[in-house]
């Protein structure tokens, strides 16, 4: 082989070996902008997460208030209720001193001086 078909060989040869290394180099760069959205898509999914994190906190807290507020509205209401039962059972008793009175004949006047 003579110099010049050596020298057309080489150039060939470094030819595909550009190429080759052009077509590494893309890989390279794709690889590295994959790798970046990649980045860029764990830190949108953290903060989603995070944002997810605080409402599910301030959810159960809420919660937590909304039991306690209950349980007192609950707390009054039995007081209220055990009042009602307290006026009604004066009431009764109320009845059942005026029956007393008036089968006795006994003028609730009387009854109190």
């Amino acid at each position: 082989m003579n110099l010049k078909d050596e020298v057309f060989n080489l150039e060939d040869e470094l030819n595909k070996e550009k190429g080759k290394s052009d077509t590494c180099a893309a890989k390279v760069l794709s690889s590295e902008q994959t790798m970046m959205n990649l980045k860029d898509e764990l830190k949108e999914e953290r903060g989603k997460s995070d944002t997810c994190a605080a409402k599910v906190l301030s959810s159960e807290q809420t919660m937590m208030n909304l039991k306690d507020e209950l349980k007192e509205e609950r707390g009054k209401s039995d007081t209220s209720a055990a009042k009602v039962l307290s006026l009604e059972q004066i009431m009764s008793d109320l009845e059942d001193w005026n029956r007393l009175c008036r089968i006795l004949n006994i003028g609730t006047d009387d009854v109190r001086s």
